[in-house]
């Protein structure tokens, strides 16, 4: 334990984190593991630690160069012995290092996993002495991830020629089937696994309906002029020209996509690193490679495709963790232009299914009108049982977080200056229709059906089930089946109801739907009033 401590000490952290000392000993004893944590929650420890602890090289599997760069010139300040191996070293460079991995004076090595793939590494790697490799961001090995990669697949090799060696397989976002997922792409043996909070209760989180991006973009860019950020948007295009309009007005910044050249890359995010470019517009392309843990928000200019995207992609802001936004604007189109574009790219069916399913639920948590954390949490098998304060737009329609750099003294702003973005509905005897229609039903339907129902919809499969003789056809007065059908979701949601897998989904009760007749509770909805100005 003394040895454990002093190298976390010599390594600059104070204190372990949760999981990280369990991790770290089981690596030890040469145990293989998952471990799944919240960006900036301190993943990066559980395989430096360990590699200056024990004999040999540690290989570590990188997704990006630019990333490689970044976790080397780190380990280096420490004086940590990190190299790395890439596409774009010279065979001069290449050598010097491969001289220093065979005489053991590299302690961790960081490489893509196309290079794992290659002869010349295997050859290498025969006359190293391997500790053990650590696979981040494990999730791109999954078909059922956000961030699929081909090349990750190459990986399942590495317990075929080295079965003794561990193997430690850090993410930040694995719903329970990508986690399962990684385990059998990897050939993982008896792993421990560990899966930290995906709470970031420091993040703010907010959905807008506004036909006025730009302008609610610099308006609130103009009250954080010395603190950074990021913009993510969907094309090369979207990035250069918010740029560009912004630069026009008056502020530091910059795009950066995957179509600009490696010198041009390099010099935007070193610029972004050092401070002196405070906003980046970019794609998704950039992100894990940035070294800011101070970023004040994160902005999406339009809906992601999953949720796992835009957790990870929020989760840059605020690692330090001070206080942060992370503000999604949503348009009514996003869902179908998006949904084109999955349809057009996917041939597997299978695929194409899940990364539909996947955006729905994507979509459902812009339109939700119940707490915006506890949905998130929700996602990923997590229940949300905190406090409200500075949560999400749902939750403290009137507040927003401040986002200052350190040492500013501003009042928080506040949005009751303006009107609300949403007006709460009790809507608790119409919860109760629901709930009793449910149990009419007997046999679980999609929602849209439930809502049919109770708005007396008089199609063919509702007359011809003989549902138009339940006692709860058409007792939804005033409600049409759309409005009942994002009610049921809400519910469900909220976790009043369950839904089944499935295409459509249905939705069934559970232990919860019997507490609208019981509690007394009212049961609040909150309809999104667009703005328009």
């Amino acid at each position: 334990m003394q040895d454990v401590t002093r190298a976390l000490h010599n390594l600059g952290y104070p204190a372990f984190r949760p999981f990280q000392e369990e991790i770290v000993r089981d690596v030890l004893e040469r145990r293989d593991v998952l471990g799944l944590f919240a960006t900036g929650a301190g993943k990066s420890l559980c395989y430096q630690l360990p590699a200056v602890l024990l004999d040999g090289v540690t290989v570590v599997v990188s997704p990006l160069i630019s990333l490689m760069k970044e976790q080397v010139g780190t380990l280096q300040q420490k004086g940590i012995a990190a190299a790395s191996l890439n596409s774009t070293q010279t065979y001069r460079e290449t050598k010097e290092i491969s001289d220093a991995i065979i005489s053991g004076n590299i302690r961790i090595l960081f490489v893509s996993p196309e290079k794992v793939a290659t002869k010349s590494f295997f050859s290498l790697m025969q006359k190293a002495r391997i500790s053990f490799f650590a696979i981040d961001e494990a999730h791109c090995i999954s078909t059922w991830g956000h961030q699929f990669r081909p090349e990750y697949r190459n990986l399942a090799v590495l317990k075929e020629k080295y079965p003794g060696t561990p193997i430690i397989a850090l993410t930040a976002t694995a719903v329970p089937e990508v986690r399962r997922d990684i385990i059998n792409q990897l050939h993982l043996v008896n792993p421990k696994v560990y899966v930290g909070s995906f709470n970031r209760p420091n993040l703010f989180y907010e959905v807008r309906v506004t036909p006025h991006i730009y302008r609610y973009i610099t308006t609130y860019i103009s009250s954080r002029r010395n603190v950074t950020g990021i913009i993510y948007c969907h094309t090369r295009k979207e990035t250069e020209k918010l740029a560009k309009n912004l630069r026009n007005d008056g502020f530091s910044a910059a795009a950066y996509h995957a179509g600009l050249s490696d010198a041009t890359r390099t010099r935007v995010q070193n610029a972004f690193n050092k401070g002196t470019t405070k906003v980046i517009c970019a794609t998704v392309a950039f992100g894990m490679g940035i070294d800011r843990p101070d970023l004040r928000f994160v902005i999406h200019y339009g809906m992601p495709k999953c949720i796992e995207s835009y957790y990870q992609e929020s989760g840059r802001a605020g690692r330090d963790g001070g206080p942060a936004d992370c503000i999604l604007f949503y348009r009514k189109s996003d869902r179908p232009r998006l949904s084109a574009l999955i349809t057009k790219d996917t041939s597997s069916y299978d695929l194409r299914k899940n990364a539909l399913d996947k955006l729905d639920q994507m979509a459902r948590y812009c339109e939700t009108t119940g707490c915006r954390r506890a949905a998130l949490l929700r996602y990923f098998e997590e229940d949300y049982r905190g406090k409200v304060e500075h949560c999400c737009d749902t939750c403290n329609p009137s507040e927003h977080p401040a986002t200052e750099s350190p040492g500013e003294e501003r009042p928080v702003p506040r949005r009751s200056r303006r009107r609300p973005v949403r007006q709460s509905v009790e809507v608790t005897p119409v919860a109760q229709l629901i709930v009793q229609c449910i149990i009419d039903l007997e046999t679980p339907y999609p929602a849209s059906y439930v809502a049919g129902v109770l708005a007396g919809a008089a199609n063919k499969k509702i007359l011809d089930n003989g549902h138009d003789r339940l006692k709860s056809y058409r007792t939804a007065r005033g409600w049409t089946g759309k409005n009942l059908a994002a009610l049921i979701r809400h519910l469900a949601d909220q976790g009043i109801l369950r839904e089944i897998d499935g295409t459509p989904k249905k939705v069934t009760l559970n232990e919860r739907s019997g507490e609208v007749f019981r509690s007394g509770a009212k049961i609040l909805y909150k309809i999104p009033v667009p703005e328009t100005g």
